[in-house]
């Protein structure tokens, strides 16, 4: 199943970009499976996708892909599952500004958090759905 996932994203991506990705087996009951994909397209980004029962392996490695797709075609060197976790950092560092391919509820709440906790004030400039996010001095 791991292997059809990996075909599958490889095969969208061949002619995109160089991925990364690694095979792991877990031992357990579940009957879940899932797919993490990886490249360094000047900026190193990633993608996944979860299985679940009756959803094809192929189903699951073309989500994956084209996740990764979508990050690569935002140009931003910050993926959707990074952004919110640098929030905080760039709150302490001051002075900050970072581009995300995508405003996640997690980077909204991270956000209101740290302008009622660190009294700090963002800007965020959408464009579609990405956004360049600047801590104001």
């Amino acid at each position: 199943m791991a292997k059809r996932q990996a075909n599958t994203a490889k095969e969208l991506l061949k002619n995109i970009a160089p991925v990364e990705i690694k095979e792991e087996k877990s031992i357990g009951e579940g009957i879940g499976s899932g797919i993490t994909l990886w490249t360094e397209n000047n900026f190193k980004i990633g993608s996944d996708a979860i299985g679940a029962k009756g959803k094809p392996a192929e189903e699951v490695g073309r989500e994956a892909g084209n996740k990764l797709l979508e990050e690569i075609k935002s140009e931003m060197a910050i993926d959707r599952h990074m952004g919110d976790m640098l929030i905080l950092y760039m709150a302490i560092a001051g002075n900050s500004k970072i581009g995300v391919s995508y405003i996640t509820s997690h980077t909204e709440t991270m956000l209101w958090l740290t302008e009622k906790i660190m009294n700090v004030k963002w800007k965020v400039e959408k464009i579609n759905n990405k956004a360049i996010i600047s801590l104001i001095d």
